[in-house]
């Protein structure tokens, strides 16, 4: 019995939508904590959100480790470590008293390495593997993927494209945009190889749709559901 295959749970990671329970949670922290002007929240603002996370974490299809919701934090380098550690009791306080064993808490790895962290990926910004080519930043995929991607953790990222040309063209900054070259059907088997030999245990995938920066799995007329059947097939 392949061990990855039957206990990897794969989670969209950038999707952020009322349907999509897994990807929610990386943007609600965020919110609660340090809103959208950075403001800093009280307990006042605080605890409201802990009780609607309640709801969300009761529905059936929620990911749960151990009777614990996994609760991610995309961007906690916004964040002060004591304010997350008081969000976190708080948090984990509420989700017992609901009949939880408790959260588990993930943060990305990103930018500082956490005991409990999640390697989110691509870190086209600070990766090695960027270099000019005709006048165009590059981020070469297969570069990336021998050299760059560590599966030093339980929670791990994978991706098939990136570029973020439609992001800038307005106002026109395409000429700070990155594309990824090199990433071909081989380096994606490879890529995914390298997830199934690991220890993961939750697979996050960048992205089902963000449209904006080519990281879609999700079906199209161009590539119909050629990610799908590859993740299906390797995984």
């Amino acid at each position: 019995m392949n061990k990855i295959s039957k206990q990897t749970k794969i989670c969209n990671s950038l999707t952020i939508g009322k349907n999509n329970l897994i990807g929610d949670n990386v943007k609600i922290m965020e919110n609660v904590i340090i809103g959208n002007n950075n403001k800093i929240y009280d307990n006042t603002i605080i605890y409201p959100n802990t009780i609607f996370l309640m709801d969300a974490f009761k529905n059936a299809n929620y990911l749960k480790n151990n009777n614990k919701p996994v609760f991610f934090i995309h961007h906690p380098w916004f964040i002060h470590d004591d304010l997350i550690d008081k969000f976190t009791k708080i948090l984990n306080d509420k989700c017992i008293e609901n009949g939880f064993n408790g959260i588990e808490l993930k943060l990305n790895n990103m930018v500082g390495m956490h005991k409990n962290g999640y390697n989110f990926h691509p870190n086209y910004k600070k990766t090695k593997t960027i270099k000019a080519i005709n006048n165009k930043i590059v981020m070469d995929y297969k570069e990336y993927v021998e050299n760059e991607v560590n599966l030093n953790s339980k929670v791990n990222t994978i991706f098939f494209d990136f570029d973020n040309r439609a992001r800038l063209i307005k106002p026109d900054r395409l000429n700070q945009a990155t594309i990824c070259v090199n990433n071909n059907e081989e380096m994606f088997i490879k890529y995914l190889k390298k997830i199934k030999n690991s220890n993961t245990e939750i697979l996050l995938i960048n992205a089902w749709n963000e449209w904006g920066e080519r990281m879609h799995i999700e079906p199209s007329e161009e590539k119909g559901d050629y990610y799908l059947k590859l993740i299906n097939k390797y995984i």
